[in-house]
């Protein structure tokens, strides 16, 4: 029965998963691509009105869609395990695609006042829902079209992958137009462009989507009958207390990037003299380091297993952090970016094993909901943080003590986890 699954030639499966993997890309770019504003711009430009508190504000401002960001993978999950994967990951792309129009036109508060804000956390929650439903989506399809591959776990962190490229492309745009702009310039419009090429991508990537394969294991579900008719209310019925807890093993990673060192890192070196321009080039070159060591960790994952692949992940942040923390405060500009480079690239090793490990312990019927919600409940948990703990370690006088205990938390609460309930996916049959 695993051969029925096959019937992908090798350029085809590289086709839908380039496909895939360019929708991710443009999604990742267009996440960064706020991340960089909300520590660079946003406080300048939304939040005037309040000159001490206007970073936390901005931060907070990102971190709101990470609490709609499982109802999107709920709902676009529900989509693309009864209608197809590749039709959901289509209104995923549209769906951030409305947000980011909303940003780029939104006015300054100096000229609508309170509704500047106000707009900005909705057109964030927006682009929260259209990200919950992509990471579901993109993983499942990259596995499931590569099912019968030994390197399925390779292939799926593409995905990932591009999480680096992204937010290196969204930080070099920022380097370039504030290296041609002035300070004033660029927050009187130029720190627009990069949403407004988003936009161009979002809807260039939905349209290229259209015209994939669409993954043949769903397709074997929908002829065999075997669709759920509700397959996200399945999903959480049966595993809700599983999504909650193996979300709790991502943490480690969404704390290190963007909350380490883009969202705290950034206004803390910028406090202590560091040029914001200087800090944005470490982003650029840390980011396009994390495409290369996703890719290593969905490869060690494929040679020694998931769960090896991680606790070495996780251990190496834990071990760093401090390390890290001295680097960044050194005012060494080569330090700076070494530290930045070696604490992101750690933790993405995991990451690369993460990408396939979450859809693999999920059955074919609701794997795009289950991958997706266990992944967004660990955002959601995030957002928390980012929304109301990061804005206040930022404000504290010295906050690497803060700093270099939540790494570690995170860093212990996702080994625990990790070694005490997970059972290793490597080679298992996904086709079911």
């Amino acid at each position: 029965m695993e051969k029925t699954v096959q019937i992908y030639t090798r350029s085809e499966r590289i086709k839908i998963t380039a496909l895939a993997v360019f929708g991710s890309y443009v999604e990742w770019y267009d996440y960064f691509v706020a991340a960089t504003a909300a520590a660079l711009v946003w406080p300048a430009i939304f939040f005037s009105a309040f000159p001490v508190l206007g970073t936390a504000f901005s931060i907070a401002a990102f971190g709101v869609s990470y609490f709609t960001r499982p109802l999107g993978a709920y709902v676009f999950g529900h989509f693309g395990d009864k209608y197809g994967r590749k039709s959901s990951l289509i209104f995923t792309l549209l769906t951030v695609g409305i947000g980011m129009i909303g940003i780029s036109a939104l006015p300054s508060a100096t000229a609508i006042g309170l509704a500047a804000p106000i707009l900005l956390f909705i057109f964030r929650a927006i682009q929260g829902m259209g990200f919950g439903g992509e990471y579901g989506g993109a993983a499942t399809w990259v596995l499931e079209v590569n099912a019968m591959s030994k390197w399925r776990a390779t292939w799926t962190s593409l995905t990932m992958a591009v999480i680096g490229l992204g937010s290196a492309t969204g930080a070099g745009l920022y380097v370039y137009l504030s290296s041609i702009f002035s300070r004033q310039d660029l927050l009187n419009f130029w720190w627009r462009v990069p949403f407004i090429i988003g936009v161009i991508l979002l809807f260039s990537a939905a349209l290229i989507r259209y015209f994939a394969l669409e993954s043949n294991i769903f397709v074997k579900l929908k002829q065999e009958g075997k669709v759920l008719k509700n397959p996200a209310n399945v999903a959480v019925k049966k595993h809700i207390g599983l999504m909650l807890l193996i979300a709790t093993t991502w943490l480690y990673i969404f704390w290190t990037n963007p909350a380490l060192i883009q969202l705290f890192a950034t206004p803390f070196l910028a406090k202590h003299g560091i040029p914001s321009i200087y800090v944005t080039y470490t982003l650029l070159i840390s980011n396009i380091i994390i495409f290369f060591t996703t890719i290593l960790g969905g490869f060690l994952s494929d040679l020694v297993g998931r769960r090896t692949t991680i606790v070495l992940s996780a251990l190496l942040v834990a071990i760093f952090v401090y390390p890290y923390t001295i680097l960044i405060q050194s005012g060494n500009l080569l330090y700076i970016l070494i530290a930045q480079i070696l604490i992101n690239a750690f933790a993405f090793i995991g990451e690369g094993a993460f990408t396939a490990y979450f859809p693999e312990i999920y059955r074919a019927q609701y794997r795009y909901t289950g991958s997706g919600m266990s992944y967004q409940f660990a955002a959601m948990y995030m957002g928390f943080v980012y929304s109301f703990g990061l804005p206040y370690i930022v404000s504290l006088s010295n906050p690497i003590p803060v700093v270099i205990g939540v790494t570690l938390l995170f860093c212990i609460l996702s080994l625990i986890v990790r070694l005490k309930v997970w059972q290793e996916t490597r080679g298992v049959d996904i086709s079911d």
